[in-house]
């Protein structure tokens, strides 16, 4: 900004709140901070430090101003949660971005992740989470959304030399069935003779095996205040590490299919050694074959359906087709849902004959 727009702050003892009323359009900003007594501070609208003076710490030992709060009124619930959020994020390693953004509400957050994007130095592990998040294959059957959609902004700025940093880890299995609803997507044009709309970006499978984000377990309670706030209002959270993460999700996120499908081993640079594949193939090579997903997804549904140590639930797995259903139940059940499935089979057959057995006595007598 310059020089325009900035406000001089004089604080009283002890000076925690600076409320600075410099008008940028409709909003007013507040900057938390956290002086000493008598500090005298330069703040900047949008600002999270304030650069070194006279009046403040030299090179080296900045101050870092707290978590902003944007006004877009003076109802202090007229507040831009997102552009609060961003303005402390884009301050933050990229390590937080990767932690939050995979918790995020997509409805509020939508605007975050785009001006992530903007960013020619965003880890490349973000952007292709993002890009698969995004469901690509919908875009492949529906060209016309792409150029206002996330992975159409992902692809024109690869054309552009952007993202050339890979120093995150993200597992594959967080966007496995969206890359596998992409292979499907590819099968189905291939079959149909239709050529997609654009190439697969290879780049953006991965695997991405650098450092596990990380971040500090506690910020400064104003900091933390304001996350709260933020989360309270946009949904989300903020967890504090790689391992943090994959804890929540495992306890009760969508990697269940983990226990059916085994992916393959993939060499150190995947875009060499496969590159004779064609896109099929060479998304097959990093998130294993469709159709071992499929089995995969199929074997799934079934132990959720029907638990064999509760054979009441059979009636709920087979209600609807009842002759596909217990087929399924017996191709893909263990050992003892397959004995179950007998026991049932005779008594059923035992009632029928016993069934015929009493209409004959009583057809005879």
């Amino acid at each position: 900004m310059g020089d325009h727009g900035r406000q001089s702050i004089r604080l009283g003892k002890g000076g925690r709140l600076a409320d600075r009323r410099a008008h940028t359009g409709k909003r007013i900003q507040r900057l938390f901070t956290r002086p000493g007594s008598g500090s005298r501070i330069t703040a900047f609208a949008g600002a999270t430090s304030w650069p070194p003076d006279g009046n403040s710490p030299g090179p080296g030992s900045a101050r870092t101003a707290m978590f902003p709060c944007t006004l877009y009124s003076d109802d202090p619930e007229d507040r831009a949660f997102g552009d609060d959020l961003w303005t402390w994020l884009k301050e933050q390693p990229q390590d937080a971005w990767l932690l939050w953004m995979r918790t995020a509400n997509w409805d509020n957050a939508d605007g975050i992740f785009d001006r992530m994007l903007d960013d020619p130095n965003c880890d490349l592990a973000i952007v292709s989470w993002l890009f698969w998040a995004s469901d690509p294959g919908y875009h492949l059957k529906n060209p016309d959304r792409l150029d206002q959609s996330l992975p159409g902004k992902i692809l024109r700025n690869l054309d552009k030399g952007y993202y050339t940093n890979a120093d995150l880890f993200y597992d594959t299995f967080s966007v496995i069935d969206n890359a596998h609803a992409y292979i499907a997507c590819l099968e189905e044009m291939r079959e149909k003779g239709i050529n997609p709309l654009f190439a697969l970006p290879r780049p953006l499978c991965g695997p991405f095996n650098g450092r596990r984000a990380r971040i500090p377990n506690a910020y400064d309670p104003e900091t933390e205040e304001g996350l709260r706030q933020v989360f309270e209002h946009m949904n989300g959270r903020l967890p504090r590490s790689e391992e943090a993460y994959w804890r929540d999700q495992t306890a009760g996120g969508n990697l269940a299919i983990m226990k059916y499908l085994a992916l393959p081993k993939v060499p150190d640079d995947p875009l060499t050694a496969f590159a004779h594949l064609d896109d099929v193939g060479y998304m097959e090579a990093i998130f294993g074959r469709h159709k071992k997903y499929l089995r995969a997804r199929k074997r799934l549904v079934i132990d959720y359906m029907w638990d064999p140590k509760n054979m009441r639930s059979l009636h709920y797995t087979t209600r609807g087709n009842s002759l596909k259903q217990v087929s399924m139940v017996w191709k893909y059940s263990t050992i003892f849902g397959r004995i179950g499935l007998l026991f049932i089979l005779f008594g059923l057959l035992a009632a029928i004959a016993m069934s015929i057995n009493m209409a004959r006595d009583w057809f005879a007598s």
